[in-house]
């Protein structure tokens, strides 16, 4: 058997299925005893089917691979002009210094789930982030509690253990409302090159530690942030230099949303792919051909 179709087939729905079926319970997690999983059957095609299908898999992983890597250096961009342009403008040095919620705002909506007539949402929340960066569409039915209302040009930070980064960008929805777990911190641009301004300073590490030394609570796992403190941030602040800075990151920001909506489609091709090459249904007698001129 061919490892990395391996690594693939345990991911389709049928081991998925069993898996879940012989499923156990272990002080803190859910788990599967390695004897049950070694029992368990496995329809395999011949050896030379397994590695063409890792083939086709192995390509969209491998694409959705780059584009992460790709956003990786991106943000590193963005800091390195933040910190050259703006933090560098001689006009920012000799700037007197303000707080983020007087160029920001802070306030947003408030989604009630009980009172709402929205059949979807696009959920941002906590575990959307860890997962992917990217979130989720939920039946509104299906959320317990109130959210805050996401907008075009919105920055979420999260305010629980700021000693995990988590910084988001969002890709929001234009058909569907786009809601936020009250977990995140807003912060609410009426443009896109202030959006890309103050996201920059949110996501540099200078404002990272800042949450760090202000956090409250005892112990990691329930440490927070109060929002009135992480607005408080004060940075040397020129409107026209922040403007122009904006601008300057505002396509390399798309690019970003661009690549995570990309991998979204990639994941779900991939996951329409799995079983429809384990079923048989998609011709791989000419894989090279294709895979050559893709």
């Amino acid at each position: 058997m061919d490892n990395e179709f391996l690594y693939y087939y345990l991911q389709g729905s049928y081991m998925q299925q069993q898996i879940g079926f012989n499923e156990g319970t272990g002080a803190t997690v859910s788990n599967i005893r390695i004897p049950i999983l070694l029992s368990m059957r496995m329809e395999l095609p011949a050896l030379n089917l397994q590695r063409q299908m890792v083939q086709v898999l192995d390509a969209v992983d491998s694409k959705i691979e780059l584009n992460q890597q790709i956003n990786k250096n991106l943000l590193k961009l963005i800091d390195g002009i933040f910190n050259r342009v703006y933090l560098g403008s001689e006009l920012v040095k000799n700037a007197s210094r303000v707080k983020l919620s007087s160029i920001i705002r802070t306030k947003s909506g408030t989604f009630n789930p009980k009172k709402t007539s929205e059949v979807f949402v696009n959920h941002f929340s906590m575990p959307a982030f860890d997962a992917a960066r990217f979130p989720v569409v939920n039946t509104a039915s299906d959320i317990k509690s109130n959210k805050n209302v996401v907008e075009p040009f919105s920055i979420l930070v999260s305010k629980m253990n700021p000693d995990v980064k988590r910084v988001w960008l969002p890709n929001t929805s234009k058909e569907l409302l786009n809601v936020a777990s009250t977990e995140f911190l807003t912060f609410n641009a009426d443009v896109p090159e202030m959006q890309a301004f103050v996201y920059a300073v949110v996501n540099d590490k200078r404002y990272q530690k800042y949450l760090e030394s202000n956090a409250t609570g005892s112990t990691n796992s329930r440490q927070r942030v109060l929002p009135r403190v992480a607005y408080s941030y004060e940075i040397p602040y020129v409107k026209e230099v922040a403007q122009q800075f904006g601008f300057q990151i505002v396509d390399i920001m798309d690019m970003i949303k661009l690549n995570k909506e990309q991998n979204q489609h990639l994941i779900r091709l991939r996951n329409v792919l799995l079983p429809k090459l384990l079923a048989g249904d998609i011709d791989l007698s000419n894989i090279k051909t294709v895979m050559n001129n893709a």
